[in-house]
């Protein structure tokens, strides 16, 4: 799906695949859910409560900086700053979205080192986090260890642990003093508390 355009991408029928890889969640309203997109997202949502997590993905910084331009200006159009957290591995593109609208939140994110990526320190996270401007540090559930999360932490810089599935992690984030977990089930994390 990273080929198509986003008038392609609206085309897609998310809801009908989702029902078949998750039949335990299937519902019949799903069939035929399509990809919206991040204006209906900001409009749909709009006087809510709701934070919404943007993530940004590019293939390339030429790109990575014209996305970040269009979805700080849509976000400023629809006077989200507040409500929406702009997240990125690619940190250049927080740096981007903070060069075009500094008050609009950001959060840096690091992945698994299961995934067979480098393992990463607590500190070099954390200055790679600072030297973007994020407002946020985004962990893989894998790197959030409690030497990292207490520094943070310590730097007044919110931690958000994803993609988060098993309810024993909600005990886990309050003793770590995590912000906010990312799950792909929210019913199932709630009827756990």
């Amino acid at each position: 799906m990273r080929d198509l355009s986003s008038e392609q991408l609206v085309k897609v029928d998310v809801g009908t695949w989702f029902n078949r890889a998750n039949p335990k969640l299937a519902r019949n309203e799903y069939r035929e859910e399509r990809i919206p997109k991040l204006e209906q997202v900001l409009e749909l949502c709009g006087n809510r409560s709701a934070l919404i997590y943007v993530e940004l993905k590019s293939d390339n910084q030429e790109s990575a900086t014209e996305l970040a331009r269009a979805v700080a200006e849509l976000i400023r159009r629809f006077k989200s700053q507040q409500r929406v957290v702009v997240v990125s591995f690619d940190l250049a593109a927080i740096t981007a979205v903070k060069a075009f609208d500094s008050s609009i939140r950001t959060g840096a994110l690091f992945g698994s080192t299961r995934a067979g990526k480098q393992a990463y320190r607590a500190d070099s996270i954390l200055a790679a986090t600072a030297d973007c401007g994020a407002d946020q540090l985004l962990l893989h559930r894998f790197l959030a260890r409690k030497k990292l999360v207490e520094k943070a932490v310590q730097k007044d810089l919110p931690v958000v642990v994803w993609t988060v599935d098993d309810a024993q992690w909600i005990q886990r984030a309050r003793a770590l003093n995590v912000y906010a977990l990312i799950t792909n089930n929210p019913a199932g994390l709630l009827a756990a508390l």
